[in-house]
């Protein structure tokens, strides 16, 4: 099977570069299995000296991956790219780095309901801490593979659920470890000290299971 081609059209600013390399990663797997061929101004500028030729390559790609921010919408060189593609009728799945305008640019319109991230936010302000950054990138290209690859589309890319099992684990949690540390003090006599130890690791694993609950991702990328 052939491998698939992911073309990435991103600003050359080095915010939008930097988002960039940490999405890439994401991909690499793939990419090395010889599934996925990813193209992107670094790639062409290697084979042609010459980015500017990423155009030529958008034609052949299966997908299309613009990286929105205010300096891609003010780079005429990556609208157009983006245009071309658009002609060529490609799939297109936009991916919002950085809050702008987006939606003053017209060919962006149509792709309102599909931007990525989902909560309406962009991947900047949905980075509440720096451990979150791999996991919206890791959501992102999942949603990208699925489009690329539709054996893939079963699969559930929206957080959330019913947090009603993490409440009942926790209780199940603190249960055993009140049990745990009476039967080390009442029974086997090991003292207060360690009866305590015993029930602080239970209530530690009982506020790790809460941890969706308490401090929820908000983004949703299907």
């Amino acid at each position: 099977m052939a491998a698939k081609k992911i073309c990435f059209v991103y600003a050359t600013e080095a915010e939008d570069m930097a988002l960039y390399k940490d999405l890439s990663p994401h991909f690499a797997l793939y990419a090395r299995k010889g599934l996925l061929e990813v193209i992107d101004r670094d790639a062409v500028f290697q084979r042609h000296a010459d980015a500017k030729k990423l155009a030529d390559y958008i034609n052949d790609s299966d997908i299309t991956i613009p990286l929105i921010s205010i300096h891609l919408l003010n780079d005429s060189e990556c609208l157009d790219w983006l245009q071309k593609a658009i002609q060529s009728q490609k799939k297109i799945q936009p991916v919002l780095l950085q809050p702008c305008d987006w939606k003053s640019e017209d060919q962006f319109k149509v792709f309102e309901s599909s931007i990525l991230p989902a909560n309406g936010e962009s991947v900047l302000e949905s980075l509440d801490d720096p451990g979150e950054k791999e996991k919206i990138f890791s959501l992102i290209a999942l949603r990208v593979k699925s489009l690329v690859f539709p054996e893939l589309s079963g699969i559930s890319l929206k957080k959330g659920g019913s947090n009603l099992f993490y409440y009942i684990l926790a209780a199940l949690l603190l249960t055993m470890g009140g049990i745990s540390a009476a039967l080390l003090y009442a029974s086997w006599k090991m003292g207060i000290g360690m009866a305590l130890f015993a029930f602080l690791m239970f209530a530690c694993a009982a506020l790790f299971a809460l941890k969706n609950v308490l401090f929820p991702t908000q983004i949703k990328i299907a």
